[in-house]
């Protein structure tokens, strides 16, 4: 799979997780299993929850250690008990939000705010995984999860220790580019001309979610998984043609899909923690004013508009 990205894989450090205690929502998902995988290896002890009865089914098979639960996360009532909680479950199709946007809106925002909640209710360290295409959102679900990033970032200034991370498309995932092209059903894949995504693997995916709720800090909050560069779509399906001996056809893009996805607003620019791993901080207000419980100081002549504007 990664010979298709024409680089080698480059998960981060994980820090030893000997007797923390964690929560993943959306286990049995593409993200959530690698997820609970690199817990496992590093000695977690890991609750696993998902809605789905058959990703759950499948998941308890090759994770047998973790603690499987089948439920949804309303039916949570109390995260007590937990170290970290780190939030995978959510819709992700683009195509399919657009067609139904109140499923998107109902699945991926009014759980991530009662998570959050609970987890600032107990003192539990929430994580929060987002996209890339929350930023400059054209689509329902990078208009979701704009949403999702900023009722979280409203618990941190509650007092929530909270990691926000945005991600580049995770190659293999269900239902990604690659998925689609492997579950064919005649000797035709289709692709978009002209676009471009930033890939990474489930491993890059899951030992940066790790490594970044290890450096969270007061000032370190918001992250991103990014590779070094962006690949075009129609070379990635060039190279999956030649190797499966398909042919390639091309289409136009879907509705709410752009051309490129970006990382950060004119605002904010990428710090490189290690690997793919990075924070993301503001370039137009210091970070002393971006912490929980920090009242801002109106200047004398400032508009209220001015404000939210430079916030």
């Amino acid at each position: 799979m990664i010979d298709l990205l024409q680089r080698q894989q480059n998960p981060v450090e994980v820090a030893e997780m000997t007797g923390a205690r964690v929560l993943v929502t959306g286990a049995a998902g593409s993200v959530g299993i690698a997820v609970v995988r690199e817990l496992l290896r590093n000695h977690a002890d890991v609750t696993a929850l998902d809605a789905s009865e058959e990703g759950l089914f499948w998941a308890r098979k090759e994770l047998p250690k973790a603690s499987w639960k089948l439920g949804r996360i309303d039916d949570l009532r109390d995260v007590s008990g937990f170290d970290l909680v780190i939030h995978a479950a959510a819709y992700k199709h683009v195509g399919v939000l657009e067609d139904c946007p109140e499923a998107g809106i109902v699945n991926n925002c009014g759980p991530t705010v009662n998570l959050a909640g609970l987890c600032w209710l107990s003192g539990v360290h929430f994580c929060l995984i987002s996209t890339d295409k929350s930023v400059e959102a054209s689509s329902i679900m990078g208009k979701t999860k704009f949403v999702a990033e900023r009722c979280v970032d409203s618990w941190r200034h509650l007092g929530l220790k909270a990691t926000i991370l945005r991600f580049a498309n995770v190659l293999g995932s269900s239902g990604s580019v690659l998925d689609v092209w492997q579950n064919r059903e005649n000797c035709t894949i289709r692709a978009t001309r002209g676009h471009r995504r930033w890939f990474i693997t489930p491993r890059e995916a899951a030992t940066g979610i790790l490594r970044a709720c290890q450096v969270t800090d007061t000032e370190r909050y918001l992250f991103a998984i990014r590779p070094d560069e962006e690949t075009e779509i129609s070379g990635l399906a060039r190279r999956f043609a030649e190797r499966e001996n398909v042919h390639v056809e091309y289409q136009d893009a879907g509705q709410g899909e752009k051309e490129a996805e970006v990382f950060c607003y004119e605002n904010q620019f990428l710090e490189k923690i290690e690997g793919f791993l990075y924070a993301i901080r503001r370039s137009d207000l210091p970070d002393a004013l971006c912490q929980p419980g920090v009242k801002i100081q109106i200047p004398a002549g400032a508009t209220e508009s001015n404000i939210v504007e430079r916030l």
